[in-house]
């Protein structure tokens, strides 16, 4: 296997502690310097395309009819923003955000690595996708209103740099949207604890979906400041399909209300360009 050592990618130092160790090859890092957590050494570009296939993308699909309350609340929630022109969803997966977008009225991007995905979205919702990273799809400057990432940043070997990228193709008064797990799930991982006897890995290689990084508010606020975004609003991201899971954010979101500490499974952020 191919892999890569990575400094930060907020402040670009190579000062580390490990937190764990994830194997004979990689572990898990925070950055001494400003905090962010990640993998180091990273699964190469292709290695980590490699994964996203049809056996990555059926669980998804077949939960598609569940996920369609949770995407039209995410659509809410940046109509209240912002309302319906040109969106960009950056890995978009199984299309069906872009799909309750086109219904009301956005004109909808995608990007996409998959082959699988992009053929699917092609023939499921006849949407065109763009295959690649971002920056490659070379959109125009000052394009989009609205750029998301939903849970993608935790998964691509540049954020800093896809967030430059958006940034650029962002309308001055564009917004971005962003989802991802929250590396300070603290009652997740308490729970875990108690029911399973061990700590639960934030990494594992064998496992389909990989994320290579791990973000705090602290952190993620870092990493759009570098990239040149100013955050409106943190919350907690609560689109779960699962009872369990969203029995947990619901509590989350409680003690956030009161302490504004983000305990939640994965962070909401919205943010507009500085």
């Amino acid at each position: 296997m191919k892999y890569r050592y990575v400094n930060c990618n907020i402040c670009g130092e190579d000062k580390t502690i490990v937190l764990q160790d994830a194997g004979p090859l990689f572990k898990i890092v925070k950055c001494k310097n400003c905090g962010l957590v990640y993998v180091n050494p990273q699964p190469d570009e292709k290695e980590l395309s490699r994964r996203y296939n049809q056996e990555y993308y059926s669980l998804s699909i077949a939960n598609n009819n569940l996920r369609l309350n949770s995407w039209r609340r995410r659509l809410k929630k940046i109509e209240r923003y912002k309302k319906g022109k040109k969106l960009l969803d950056v890995g978009c997966g199984s299309g069906i955000f872009l799909y309750i977008a086109k219904e009301h009225n956005w004109q909808v991007y995608g990007t996409e690595v998959s082959d699988y995905a992009i053929d699917y979205v092609k023939h499921k919702f006849a949407i065109d996708l763009f295959q690649g990273k971002l920056r490659q799809a070379n959109f125009s400057d000052n394009f989009f209103d609205v750029v998301s990432f939903w849970h993608v940043l935790e998964h691509i070997t540049d954020p800093l740099d896809n967030l430059v990228e958006a940034r650029r193709i962002l309308k001055p008064d564009g917004l971005l949207f962003i989802a991802t797990p929250s590396i300070n799930n603290y009652i997740y991982k308490i729970l875990y604890m108690i029911f399973k006897l061990k700590r639960p890995k934030l990494f594992s290689n064998v496992n389909k979906e990989v994320h290579i990084y791990y973000f705090s508010e602290h952190t993620m606020k870092e990493l759009l400041k570098e990239a040149g975004f100013e955050v409106i609003r943190f919350d907690i991201d609560r689109e779960r399909i699962f009872t369990g899971e969203r029995i947990l954010d619901n509590f989350a979101w409680g003690l956030y209300q009161i302490l504004r500490i983000n305990f939640g499974l994965a962070l909401e952020v919205y943010a507009k360009k500085r």
